[in-house]
């Protein structure tokens, strides 16, 4: 984790760095359902994407940096307890946080890519 946080330092000393765009837009323009969002109570619930269908998301994030963006954002919109509640998935916060964190930095490293 050091050296991310020097090589993301040493970078905004160099120059401005771009940040990834409209995750949450990017992913429904893919008008995804039931099948990849897990079940059609999920529908919505971009948390889980990750973990049921995290081609979407990698998908979303090379175009990010194919666009140019320097830092990419994990998709965890509501991945707390209190919001995942509300699809009756307060369990699973932390595991898809964790999750998130380590399928990011492997998306980034396929693409030779800087977070």
């Amino acid at each position: 984790m050091t050296n991310i946080k020097t090589s993301y330092l040493d970078a905004l000393k160099d120059r401005i760095l771009v940040f990834d765009g409209a995750m949450g837009t990017s992913l429904q323009l893919m008008k995804l359902g039931p099948t990849e969002f897990g079940s059609p109570d999920l529908v919505g619930c971009n948390d889980v994407l990750v973990l049921n269908f995290p081609s979407a998301v990698e998908q979303v994030h090379r175009s990010f940096m194919k666009a140019g963006a320097d830092v990419l954002e994990t998709d965890t919109f509501r991945a707390n307890r209190l919001t995942l509640a509300d699809y009756h998935l307060e369990g699973i916060a932390e595991v898809t946080n964790d999750d998130y964190q380590n399928f990011l930095f492997g998306c980034a490293k396929r693409q030779d890519s800087c977070l």
